[in-house]
C-alpha cells in the first residue's frame, strides 16, 4: 500500500529505522532486529510536514499509474478478463 519507490516514503522509512535502532540499540531486551513486511502504518504517525495524517496509502498518483500499467500489460486491454479475475464490472 505504501509506494516504496517514492523518495519521501524512503526518507520517512529510513528516518524511522534510524530513530528506533538508535533508541534501543543498547537495550538488553533486544536480541536481534528483524525487518518484516508490516510497514504500512505510516498513516498512524503524526508527521504533517512530510505527509498529512490519515492519508490513503497506496492511492498516490505514482502508485495508481503503476498499478494501471500493470493491469494493462497483464490483461492486454482485455477488460472482460480483468473483470472475471477481479470480480469487477469495469467498462474500460
Amino acid at each position: 500500500m505504501l509506494n516504496y519507490e517514492d523518495p519521501r516514503a524512503r526518507a520517512a522509512y529510513k528516518s524511522y529505522l534510524e530513530t528506533v535502532t538508535a533508541r534501543y540499540k543498547e537495550s538488553p531486551a533486544i536480541g536481534a532486529w528483524i525487518l518484516g513486511n508490516e510497514y504500512a502504518y505510516f498513516d498512524l504517525w503524526e508527521s504533517p510536514v512530510e505527509f498529512p495524517v490519515h492519508r490513503m496509502l497506496g492511492y498516490d498518483p505514482l502508485s495508481q499509474q503503476s498499478f494501471q500499467n500493470f493491469l494493462a500489460v497483464t490483461y492486454r486491454t482485455n477488460i472482460a478478463a480483468l473483470n472475471v479475475n477481479w470480480q469487477t464490472s469495469f467498462s474500460n
